[in-house]
C-alpha cells in the first residue's frame, strides 16, 4: 500500500527544554539539604537503582552508582544482547534465547526459547537486530511482552507473554486480540512501548501499529488502521500520550501520531541516511533518539523536531540504548540520570541530555 506524504503537524505539547531555575532548583535541593546528627540527609541514599549493561563480547555487567562495574552477571560468549529488561526479582537478558536470573543468582536459566531475530540491513549496509524495545515489563499490568517466532498455531501476532517474571515455562503466545478488526493475520512483532496513560503498543514488520489499553480480557488488541511508510523497520516509542516511531533501517526517518496509529505525521531534524537505533523518554521529560554515528537527538518542544544533543560525546557516536534512573536520598530528593550504551563507553547525563559524561569505557550494546 502506498502512503501518501504527510505534512508534518504543530507539535501539540510542550516536551523538550528544562528550564534553568529547574537546574538550579535541584542544585538548590542539595546544597540546603537538612543534616540529621550532623548526617546530611540530602547525601544518604535511601533507594539506589541497579543498571544493567552488556558489550559486543556478551558479557553482561551491573553498576550501582553508573560508574564502577559492581559485578559481572554474565561472562563474555560471543553472544552480544539484544535487549535486557526487569520483571520482579529476575534479569532477562535476550540473546538467540531469553535467559533469566533469580536475584543476583549465580547462573542465567533459559526462560524463553523463541525470541524473535529479525536482523536487517541498515541503509549503511550493516546487519541490524532488534533493539531493546523488543521486549517490554509492564509492572502496572503484571505482564511482560517480548517479539515471538513461537511455531505455536495460536501465535498470530508474534507476540509472548508471561505473568510471572519470565520464569521458565511461564510465557503463552498472545491471542487477546480484536477478531473482527484485525483479519490479516500472522503478524510479526518487533517493537513495543507504553505510554504515559499506561495503553501498550507494538509495531510489527510491516509498519502495522497495534495497542491494547489494559491486560484484562475486556481489552483487546486493536490495530491502528494505517501503516507506516514501507521499506522500514520500526521501532516504537512515545513522549506523554504520543506514539515515536523511528526507522532503525535509516530510510524513513522518524514519525509521530496522537491516534494510536490512524494517522502517521513525520519529524525532522534527524539526520538522513543514518539507522536509528534507539528511543526513550526519560521521565516523560524529553524524547531521545540514539543514532549510528551520528550521537544522540532531542525533540525540542519549540519546534517539534529534533536536534543534536551531543555535548561531551566524542564525533561518530554510535548510540545502540538508552536508559534512566533515579537515586532518591533520605530526605525524599531525587537525583535523575539518563545513561547510553555507545560504541566508546557508557555516559552518563544529570541533566536530562543536555551533557554528558562518560564514565565506563567499552563498546557496549545495551543497557537497562
Amino acid at each position: 500500500m502506498q502512503i501518501p506524504q504527510k505534512k508534518i503537524k504543530p507539535m501539540q505539547k510542550r516536551y523538550l527544554s528544562i528550564p534553568l531555575l529547574s537546574i538550579l532548583a535541584i542544585v538548590g535541593l542539595f546544597s540546603c539539604a537538612k543534616k540529621s546528627n550532623n548526617i546530611n540527609n540530602g547525601q544518604i541514599v535511601a533507594t539506589p537503582y541497579s543498571l544493567f549493561f552488556a558489550d559486543t563480547a556478551g558479557a553482561v555487567y551491573l553498576t550501582n552508582d553508573g560508574k564502577n562495574i559492581a559485578k559481572t552477571l554474565l561472562p563474555a560468549d560471543g553472544l552480544p544482547p539484544t535487549a535486557m529488561a526487569t520483571s520482579g526479582e529476575n534479569l532477562l537478558v535476550v540473546k538467540p534465547n531469553v535467559y533469566y536470573e533469580i536475584n543476583n543468582a549465580a547462573n542465567f536459566n533459559v526462560s524463553y526459547g523463541y525470541p524473535a531475530q529479525y536482523k536487517h540491513l541498515g541503509v549503511n549496509g550493516e546487519v541490524l537486530p532488534l533493539n531493546q524495545t523488543m521486549i517490554i515489563n509492564s509492572p502496572a499490568w503484571g505482564h511482560m511482552y517480548v517479539a515471538s517466532v513461537d511455531p505455536d498455531p495460536t501465535n498470530y501476532f508474534g507476540i509472548a507473554w508471561t505473568t510471572q517474571n519470565g520464569i521458565i515455562n511461564s510465557w503463552s503466545p498472545e491471542n487477546y486480540y480484536d477478531t473482527d478488526h484485525i483479519v490479516n493475520l500472522p503478524r510479526c512483532a518487533m517493537s513495543f512501548t507504553q505510554m504515559e496513560n499506561g495503553t501498550m503498543v507494538c509495531i510489527d514488520t510491516l509498519g502495522n501499529c497495534f495497542y491494547r489499553h489494559s491486560a484484562t480480557l475486556a481489552d483487546r488488541w486493536e490495530e491502528g488502521g494505517t501503516a507506516l511508510p514501507a521499506n522500514g523497520y520500526y521501532s516504537a516509542g512515545h513522549i506523554n500520550n504520543r506514539i515515536i516511531a523511528i526507522d532503525t533501517k535509516g530510510a524513513n526517518g522518524a514519525y509521530y501520531s496522537d491516534d494510536l496509529g490512524t494517522s502517521w505525521n513525520s519529524i525532522s531534524g534527524l539526520p538522513t541516511g543514518r539507522p536509528l537505533l534507539s528511543i526513550s523518554s526519560p521521565y516523560e521529560q524529553v524524547c531521545l533518539v540514539g543514532t549510528d554515528s551520528a550521537g544522540v537527538y532531542v525533540l525540542n518542544e519549540g519546534t517539534g523536531s529534533f536536534q543534536p544533543a551531543n555535548s561531551g560525546l566524542p564525533p561518530y557516536t554510535v548510540v545502540r540504548g538508552i536508559a534512566f534512573k533515579e537515586n532518591i536520598y533520605k530526605n525524599d530528593t531525587k537525583q535523575q540520570y539518563v545513561y547510553l550504551a555507545t560504541n566508546t563507553g557508557i555516559y552518563q547525563s544529570v541533566d536530562m541530555g543536555l551533557n554528558w559524561v562518560k564514565t565506563i569505557p567499552g563498546n557496549f550494546v545495551a543497557v537497562y
